[in-house]
């Protein structure tokens, strides 16, 4: 069964809870999935996750 993305939003909260940082928690939930959706939903939050990095990075100026 695949996991929704709000699941595997929560299943990250929770990693990260556990002091893994966002990248650790995105490479352990690629680890875990299950199927292509889940691989591809991981996918799109890491690609979304690092646009906001970059574009914070470029708004402060560094």
């Amino acid at each position: 069964m695949s996991l929704t993305l709000r699941e595997m939003v929560g299943k990250l909260e929770s990693l990260t809870r556990q002091q893994l940082t966002i990248s650790q928690g995105l490479d352990v939930l690629e680890e875990q999935a299950k199927t292509c959706n889940e691989l591809l939903v991981i996918n799109v939050m890491r690609d979304a996750f690092y646009e906001t990095m970059l574009e914070e990075q470029l708004a402060s100026g560094a």
